[in-house]
């Protein structure tokens, strides 16, 4: 069991089926701290699970949250459900507030400030006009000619 006697065991939250189709908002806090990571998800119960699996597993792509669950232990953590019941279309916002709320991203384990941003946004190309010589143009041309007329009088054809 990861957690304390306060919240409920993370068994019960990540294999509850009841969880696993419940949309909502969780927090992974370290106890003792007022650090914390926020998230939101359709099935709550699931992405509890995965979190886990990956932290223990010490491959968890949050690189904050892993370094504290390596360096502190498994036993200083807490996973527990916000918020639940929420529509869909809830979620970012519901999410943007606890974040907000917890400070998780000022001093605790989420990256990013804003929900619903990526690390790392592709920035779209802009081809730019190409100036075209034609002076180039030709002259290539002419070369061409040349060589072309070359070859064929040493290869006898012309």
């Amino acid at each position: 069991m990861y957690g304390h006697a306060d919240a409920e065991p993370l068994e019960y939250l990540a294999y509850n089926p009841v969880n696993n189709y419940a949309m909502g908002i969780y927090q992974i806090s370290m106890s003792g701290s007022k650090r914390c990571y926020i998230g939101s998800s359709k099935g709550l119960g699931g992405r509890l699970r995965r979190h886990a699996e990956k932290l223990v597993e010490g491959k968890h792509h949050n690189v904050k949250l892993q370094r504290a669950w390596d360096e502190h232990g498994s036993h200083r953590f807490v996973f527990r459900i916000v918020e639940q019941g929420l529509h869909e279309t809830q979620l970012s916002e519901r999410e943007q507030f606890w974040i907000d709320h917890y400070k998780a991203a000022d001093i605790g384990f989420n990256i990013l400030p804003t929900v619903g941003r990526k690390k790392f946004e592709p920035v779209p190309l802009q081809r730019q006009p190409v100036a075209i010589n034609h002076r180039l143009i030709w002259w290539w041309i002419a070369i061409g000619s040349m060589v072309v007329g070359w070859i064929l009088i040493k290869a006898g054809g012309g």
